[in-house]
């Protein structure tokens, strides 16, 4: 989310290598509508749009609806919003900043109207020539399903598809310091804070506090290996329970050219979860679906390998990125914290007049806090821009997404379409998000 940034840092004042093997996606263009390129530190874009919407299906269960899940009718409205883009870069640092905002009414009662956002600020500053840090917040509401988000999977505040929720809504906070010993040696200390909310039958939104450290040594200019241990604690709504999650993994990180950059990580992952919950469900009883409850306590503790990879490649205009993993998440609200095994990747090219972006998204939870079956999700969105003019643009989107199944309940798929006018202060396509 803290992507179309660049860097631009005094070599004397550069911030140590990172363990994310995520982080050079932060020259990723396929976000809200920014330049292909520029040469100046400061850039702000004001941007509104107008959009028609098309969906195949309810993208979220509701009473009322047959046995196969799936409403008698597809929905049409309209959404209507705005944001903004900025970026700075200053002395020794840079800060981003992205919104996006849109309310969406739909003519059909299959489909609750509401506001759909996005809100991300990244900022990092090299204090001297040994700390720097770095502080990233994002916030947001998503309205009947996921999108381009959930390309996120894959961090301890990652968010899961629910299919039993209406509305998502999440903010999320981290702070890292880094501290640079010598040319080769440096050390990193985090915390963060997320929150997740769901809407509908009644999930069970989530609480979750961390810490991490690492440390990492350059074996080479382009090669580094480091050591992290991290701890996050999860809490759920109606007391349903609580879950220590602990990660102790290796990376090794390299740099194969100047626009390739590849890294992989594994180690163990541990969790100790605990409560007492009622689960909603749907239950087919003579034939028919029923919305109802499972109660019971819990006590368990898992231990399962832990491990992610990326490649990522950056051309002039486009850039490609692909990662894939396993690790704790906080659940989607039913299964609570669960092992998250995920895949993701996308692409994007863009010129003064064109901005094509193409993005997918697997995630298979399995729940360490209960004995639910695995459940898992599918998504793919898809985006062409086009600039009619200095200040007016067209925009085509499509957004697939798979909610799988859940036990007697089959599996939900949603085809969304939005198709409309963009409106910028500056001459530039618009994106993917």
């Amino acid at each position: 989310m803290f992507a179309g940034v660049a860097f631009a840092q005094d070599p004397a004042y550069n911030l140590p290598p990172t363990t994310d093997t995520r982080e050079d996606t932060v020259n990723n263009p396929v976000t809200l509508a920014q330049p292909v390129e520029h040469g100046s530190p400061n850039y702000v874009n004001f941007f509104a749009f107008a959009n028609g919407v098309y969906d195949s299906s309810s993208p979220v269960f509701q009473s009322g609806q047959s046995q196969s899940g799936s409403p008698s009718a597809a929905g049409w409205g309209i959404e209507a919003g705005g944001g903004v883009t900025a970026y700075h870069d200053f002395n020794h640092g840079s800060l981003a900043l992205s919104y996006r905002g849109a309310y969406r009414d739909y003519e059909s009662s299959l489909y609750p109207n509401g506001t759909d956002q996005s809100l991300s600020f990244l900022l990092r500053k090299a204090l001297n020539k040994r700390w720097g840090f770095t502080y990233a917040q994002a916030a947001g509401i998503f309205l009947n399903g996921g999108t381009y988000y959930s390309l996120q999977a894959g961090s301890t505040s990652s968010l899961n598809l629910n299919p039993y929720s209406q509305s998502t809504k999440f903010a999320s906070s981290s702070i890292t310091f880094s501290y640079q010993q010598t040319m080769r040696l440096s050390y990193e200390f985090g915390g963060d804070f997320n929150v997740n909310r769901y809407g509908g039958l009644g999930p069970f939104g989530t609480t979750g506090v961390g810490g991490s450290a690492s440390m990492l040594y350059r074996l080479t200019r382009r090669t580094t290996v480091s050591g992290t241990y991290s701890h996050t604690y999860y809490t759920y709504q109606s007391n349903a329970g609580i879950t220590d999650a602990d990660n102790l993994y290796l990376t090794l990180s390299h740099d194969f050219s100047s626009r390739w950059h590849g890294g992989i990580s594994a180690g163990v992952s541990r969790t100790d979860s605990s409560g007492t919950v009622e689960t909603p469900g749907l239950f087919l009883i003579n034939g028919e679906l029923l919305a109802g409850y499972v109660a019971g306590p819990y006590k368990r503790i898992s231990t399962f390998p832990f491990f992610q990879g990326t490649l990522s490649r950056v051309w002039r205009r486009s850039q490609f990125t692909v990662n894939a993993g396993q690790d704790v998440s906080s659940g989607n609200g039913l299964f609570l914290a669960s092992r998250n095994e995920y895949a993701n990747g996308f692409y994007s090219y863009g010129t003064r007049k064109w901005n094509i972006g193409f993005g997918g998204n697997y995630s298979r939870l399995s729940s360490v806090a209960n004995s639910a079956v695995p459940y898992s999700s599918r998504t793919l969105s898809n985006s062409v821009g086009y600039s009619l003019t200095r200040y007016v643009g067209l925009n085509l989107r499509y957004f697939y997404t798979d909610y799988g199944h859940i036990g007697l309940v089959p599996g939900r798929i949603d085809n969304r379409v939005t198709f409309g006018f963009v409106f910028n202060s500056k001459d530039v396509p618009i994106t993917l998000f």
